[in-house]
């Protein structure tokens, strides 16, 4: 297949932009600057949480219908969030991104086209299994930036606003002040402050609204209070050029300010604010998170397994009575024992708790999977922090769902050594002060020594084992790496609902089930002839 061939396959979701009927749509004739009036019009629907589509067009206002304009860009909405934006010029469809990242060649993109039978292609290609539904996500992400750029620096113009629902099973669900974001990192930078002249915010913030990249959210906070570059060098260990970047595209979101020498009664204030302000108003919230209908904690909270994990929970509680103990390694015997499913629902169960600040920390940097899991990219994490210099770990936290979530920043070629860096300790003394409740994903007891190094930072260690799949030779070795003292019980994964009960031997023993359709399901394959 030619690329100009595959080019014409890449439309999402749908290679045709329909002309919008006469009644179903408001027109827009309007003097103000086409850029300031695509922004308000998009707020609004953001505001009133609209569903339908949102047509811009380039050029002066005329009758020309749709069908017949050189390019037409489409902006679904549900709910006032941006679903996908997508433009009749072939290079800015999905199709197109998905081969210049690798996802998909040109004859399984048309294999896919030809087949999905009206599905969007992101959806096909993921029920395919060639791409993650995060995959799909991220490339929707980049599609919409591009598209969204072209709209505002070419004159784009609003052409009509048609009411309807447009169904995406992987949506973007990204807000205006989300894109605008991505759009002012790329923006040209043309702030240049002098080195002894002070940067400040304009107004009060809450940045967990917003993704921020780590070197971002370490530079608005050393901005509560009023400093100058070098000041803002020292402080954050970010070289000039970088921190630079990092104001223009706060200047460019119109959030810093150029100021005067503040006064001692501003300091002070400064200071003050600072000192009080949660993380839960500094890490940002994954808002666009997809998570695993596996974690039924989340996904189905009144589910057999569910109350099995608030049971789990109780009884950790009960375990540590009357002790400091709160840091917490999972970890299994081998791989595929399920050791991330269940610290995954595990943190996700003690965060419903009022007032438990609750961490989730992927510690597994050979092969993690807990952002799979939580719909979130694998970056930033604790590679990322334990390769900087001075950024503070909260830069590289995410919040989803009340849960504080420290991923593991990709994948390691020497673990060991950035496990048993200094700041690795550092980190969980931090934890210890800043979280009621620290869950630490480790990587699996054989063949590797890594959860060695992290149950050494733990207090308790829960042991993961598939009935039926973990050999007793491999436990038996695996019990060998850790501090048998710190074995606070052991999960029986997979078991049925009525296997799924408490007993003791030296520890308690919990065995999770599935809820109970799925238990009588399999009960009936056992017993059918």
């Amino acid at each position: 297949m030619d690329p100009a061939q595959a080019s014409r396959l890449c439309s999402y979701p749908c290679a045709a932009f329909p002309t919008p009927k006469a009644t179903e749509v408001n027109r827009f004739e309007s003097s103000m600057d086409n850029r300031k009036a695509i922004l308000e019009y998009m707020k609004q629907i953001e505001v009133q949480e609209k569903t339908g589509s949102l047509y811009l067009v380039h050029g002066a206002a005329d009758h020309t219908e749709l069908t017949e304009m050189k390019e037409v860009i489409r902006v679904y909405f549900h709910g006032g969030l941006v679903s996908a934006m997508s433009s009749s010029l072939p290079e800015y469809r999905l199709g197109q991104y998905c081969l210049k990242e690798g996802i998909i060649d040109p004859p399984d993109l048309h294999k896919q086209i030809k087949g999905r039978d009206h599905r969007p292609l992101g959806e096909a290609i993921v029920a395919a299994g060639l791409a993650e539904p995060v995959e799909i996500q991220q490339l929707l992400q980049k599609q919409a930036i591009d598209v969204f750029r072209r709209a505002l620096e070419n004159g784009f113009r609003i052409e009509s606003f048609e009411p309807m629902s447009v169904h995406l099973g992987i949506p973007l669900k990204a807000r205006l002040d989300v894109l605008l974001l991505d759009l002012a990192r790329t923006a040209a930078n043309t702030f240049e402050p002098g080195l002894y002249e002070k940067i400040g915010l304009i107004a009060e913030h809450t940045f967990a609204t917003l993704p921020w990249q780590p070197a971002e959210l370490a530079v608005l906070d050393c901005l509560l209070q009023p400093k100058n570059l070098e000041e803002l060098m020292g402080e954050t260990g970010l070289p000039e050029s970088q921190l630079v970047a990092c104001l223009q595209t706060l200047r460019a979101l119109g959030m810093i300010e150029i100021r005067e020498e503040e006064t001692e009664e501003e300091r002070s204030v400064a200071l003050t604010v600072r000192e009080r302000l949660p993380l839960e108003q500094l890490v940002p919230e994954a808002a666009d998170a997809l998570l695993s209908q596996q974690l039924e904690t989340v996904t189905n909270e009144h589910s057999f397994a569910s109350e099995q994990f608030a049971s789990l929970k109780v009884r950790i509680k009960e375990s540590r009575a009357g002790s400091p103990h709160k840091v917490i390694t999972v970890t299994s015997p081998h791989i595929q024992d399920g050791k991330s499913l269940v610290s995954a629902n595990l943190a996700f169960s003690f965060a419903r708790d009022s007032g438990t600040r609750t961490i989730l920390v992927d510690c597994d940097l050979r092969r993690p999977s807990l952002h799979r899991y939580l719909g979130i990219p694998p970056e930033p994490g604790l590679i990322g922090y334990l390769s900087t210099n001075l950024l503070r770990p909260y830069c590289f936290m995410r919040q989803v769902q009340g849960l504080f979530v420290l991923a593991a920043g990709g994948i390691s070629d020497s673990p060991i050594e950035l496990l048993s860096l200094r700041k690795m300790r550092e980190l969980f003394d931090y934890l210890r002060i800043e979280f009621d409740v620290v869950i630490i994903d480790s990587p699996p007891l054989n063949p590797i020594s890594d959860t060695r190094l992290i149950s050494g930072f733990s207090d308790d260690v829960i042991l993961v084992i598939r009935r039926g799949r973990t050999p007793f030779a491999t436990i038996e070795q695996g019990l060998k790496v850790v501090d048998r003292k710190k074995i606070l019980g052991v999960v029986f994964n997979d078991l049925d609902e009525k296997e799924s009960q408490f007993s003791y031997y030296q520890h308690s023993y919990y065995h999770p089930g599935k809820d109970r359709q799925s238990s009588r399901t399999r009960r009936r394959k056992r017993n059918a002839p």
